[in-house]
This record gives structure tokens, sequence and C-alpha cells, in this order.
């Protein structure tokens, strides 16, 4: 481990037994890698360290502030899925007394309504009520309850207006693979009923190594097709975690290297994007609202990015359009980043979006942009903790609570003790 090092940094992680211990950043040629307090093996953390370094930034002195909440409301499920988190974990659900309390701790923020599946809540339009009186309630569903469109005029009713739907192909023969049994109809019935009542969705489609790799750019076109009904698209690598424990993962650098050929975005213009932001925040960041400042920080489990159709029906980057060369941290970059965002997205979208963002409209943005995110959860071998105060996402589940990777990686740790 010591030739060809670049630099090493010190941090903090997660013994195997979920204690804070000290650990060591050792960034390679070959990649980056963490060595642990104890432990004689080093995880991996990412294959590439330049995607490291665009990330990694600094740690913040402490936890960023609260932007969302992912409520469990539940341990009961109407699917087996393969990589499901939460396999093995307790069954007990908890009362409506219970999450009242933990609902009572936030003001003005998303809470994102999860557990294996909310919808096998009998009592989810009441909880709904309950977010929506100081808070925003997200539907995170797998989506099979919401092909009856009366449920879903339901949910609208009781102020449901956001939805998170689990969509991993377009195809059954991947269904078959990863829930043993065909699904594709019945969530594309539960999406057209969403579109129908007026909600709106966002697609989180899950990563299984070797398995729908191949379904990225199909996902993309169905989105930007069903755009601005649905607003995002959320590609997350399947973590060795809860039943895919035992299986592969990618690091970020593979799944923008999946990126670049199912969906025909090169990492180039991804990160031309993403460094116009970086100089923005550095430039502009101390006159931004706190949470906005927060969300756009760079951090190591996730990458954005948005994407448009040009005339032609094909699929192009914001970022091709951003010039590198305008992008630099001297007096004259303050007003050249600017240049390079209205150029990039325009006017219009750029302040539609600060006021989404703020909770002031909820207008559709004038041209067809579309959000992708890229999402690479740690693990037990590589949790940076340092990295974590950077979360502004908690996990609360059984009166615990915590930021979000950090969470789900001790109730791994957990079910091993």
């Amino acid at each position: 481990m010591d030739d060809k090092i670049l630099y090493t940094k010190k941090t903090k992680s997660l013994s195997k037994s979920g204690v804070p211990v000290d650990a060591e950043i050792i960034a390679r040629e070959d990649g980056v890698f963490m060595r642990k307090e104890g432990d004689p093996v080093p995880g991996m953390v990412e294959k590439d360290p330049y995607v490291y370094n665009m990330l990694a930034g600094g740690a913040p002195d402490k936890q960023f502030p609260v932007a969302a909440v992912q409520l469990h409301i539940t341990s009961k499920c109407n699917l087996d899925c393969l990589g499901c988190y939460e396999k093995g974990t307790d069954p007990e659900e908890p009362g409506l007394e219970e999450l009242y309390r933990e609902i009572s701790k936030y003001r003005n923020v998303k809470i994102r309504l999860m557990g294996k599946e909310p919808t096998c809540r009998e009592d989810l339009t009441d909880i709904i009520k309950m977010v929506n009186r100081h808070n925003r309630a997200i539907l995170v569903t797998n989506g099979l309850r919401l092909a009856d469109i009366d449920f879903v005029k339901k949910l609208k009713k009781a102020g449901l207006k956001n939805v998170v739907v689990s969509l991993n192909s377009l195809d059954d023969a991947v269904y078959e693979k990863l829930n043993g049994r065909p699904l594709a109809a019945v969530k594309i019935k539960a999406l057209e009923n969403l579109k129908k009542a007026g909600l709106s969705a966002a697609i989180a489609m899950n990563l299984y190594n070797g398995l729908n790799e191949g379904e990225c750019g199909k996902l993309l076109m169905y989105c930007m097709d069903n755009f601005p009904f649905i607003t995002e698209l959320r590609i997350r690598a399947m973590a060795p975690l809860g039943g895919y424990a035992e299986n592969r993962t990618y690091c970020m650098s593979e799944v923008i290297s999946i990126m670049e050929r199912e969906m025909r975005v090169t990492r180039e213009h991804l990160f031309r994007e993403l460094l116009m932001w970086k100089m923005f925040l550095r430039h502009w960041g101390r006159f931004l609202p706190g949470r906005l400042k927060k969300y756009f920080a760079p951090k190591l489990c996730s990458v954005f990015f948005h994407v448009r159709k040009n005339i032609k029906g094909e699929i192009v980057a914001v970022g091709s359009k951003v010039d590198r060369n305008n992008l630099k941290e001297n007096f004259a970059g303050k007003f050249l980043v600017l240049y390079e965002f209205i150029r990039s997205f325009g006017a219009v979208y750029i302040l539609t979006g600060i006021l989404n963002m703020l909770g002031a409209a909820a207008v559709s943005p004038p041209r067809k942009t579309l959000r992708v995110v890229l999402r690479c959860w740690p693990n037990v071998n590589n949790i940076d903790l340092d990295d974590m105060k950077k979360c502004t996402t908690i996990h609360s589940k059984g009166g615990n609570s915590g930021p979000a990777c950090q969470f789900i990686v001790l109730q791994e740790i957990s079910r091993h003790l």
C-alpha cells in the first residue's frame, strides 16, 4: 500500500462492531482506499482518484442542518426484492403516537415516508396529514398499490403531492430476476395514475451489478418523455447491505462509466457542470441561504447533473454548454460563473428552480430539463464519518435517528452482531 501514494488524510470511520475509530484515506494512482485503526485490510473507497477529488471536498466542522427525513413507518411489504436493505430487521410497526413524536421534532423539511413498503399501512392518509401540518410528505414506494386509481385519489385528498417510485426496468425479464414476477405493467400503470391525478413523481432506479445496467438509457428517455410530471431520475448503485450483502457493488466512477455508455452523457460534461456549481458556491455561497448552499455541496455518496433534448430529439447534458475557461477563482470568475449559469440553464429556469427549492413556488421550468442523480452508498468497509457531516438527510426508525447512510450501515452491522 505504500508505493504510488498521491496523498493521505485523516478521518473517522466505523469498526466492524459499529464503534467510531480513527481512519486514514490513502489516495494512490490505482484508487482511493481507507485504512482503519485495528483493521489490517484497507477498504476500497473509489477506483478513480480524480472522481474522488471532485466529490470529496473538505469536511465541515459540524453536521449540516436537516433538510429531509427518511421516516420508517412499517416493516411490512408486498414484494420480496433481491436488494432490500431492510431484510432481517425488526418487523415492529410504530404507532401513530410514536410517529407524531418523531415528526414533531422537525419544521419545514421533506419527510419521506418509507419502510419496506409504506402503502401497506392502512392509516397512511392519517400519517400524510400529520406530516403536512408543518412539513412536506413525500411517499417512497414500489408503486404496486398505486395501480389502483381510487387509492391514488385518496392519497391526494390527504394532501400528498410528491411520490418517489421505484422503477428498476421497463422489462419484465429483469423483474423476474429481481422479484420473481413481472412488474413492468403494474408500475407503468401506477405512474399513469399519478400523472392523471396531478401528482409529481421522481423515479428511483437501483443499479444491480450484471442485471439492469442496460436499462439506464431507456429509463432516462421515459423520464424525458414524461417531463414535467417526472422531475428527477435517481440511480443508486446497490450497496452490500441487507439482501444484497454478499454481492459486488459499483463505486461512483463505475456508475459514471455506465452512464456514459447507456445515456451517452460524457463524464467531461458531468464534471463541467459540477465544477460550475463548485465555483458558484465559492464565489457566491456566502450570499445564499444555508439550505441552498448545503444542498449543492459535493458529497462522496452522490453527484447530480441535468439533461435536455436537442431539436433532433437527442439527449444532451447541460454541462456540454459550460466553458471551463470561464470557471476561475479570481475576481473576474465571480461574474463569469454567473454568465455560465445563465448561458447553460437560462435565467427563467434558474429563478423557478430557486423558488421551488425554497418552497415559494410550485411551477414547472419552461424547458425540459431533467435532473439526474447518481448515488453510491458507503458500506462498513469505507464509510467516512467526516463526509457524513455533509449529509442533510436523516434516517429515523424506532425512535433512533442519524445521517441516512450512517444509520443504514449501523443497522447492517447490528444484523451481524
